[in-house]
């Protein structure tokens, strides 16, 4: 086979793999940031709960 279209393949498998590494990234973030709004809306309910208990 000619080697240039080996390179080529090569170069190709690389440049999915980066692609593919970004879109992680991304995905990860997202995830990330949804997490936290979790975490801080699981704050704000236990400190509800708290405030709740203190009432009683």
């Amino acid at each position: 086979m000619d080697d240039t279209f080996i390179y080529f393949v090569a170069l190709v498998a690389i440049m999915s793999c980066l692609f593919l590494v970004v879109k992680l990234t991304n995905v990860m973030k997202a995830h990330l940031e949804i997490l936290n709004k979790y975490r801080d809306l699981l704050k704000e309910h236990l400190e509800l709960l708290k405030r709740i208990n203190k009432e009683e």
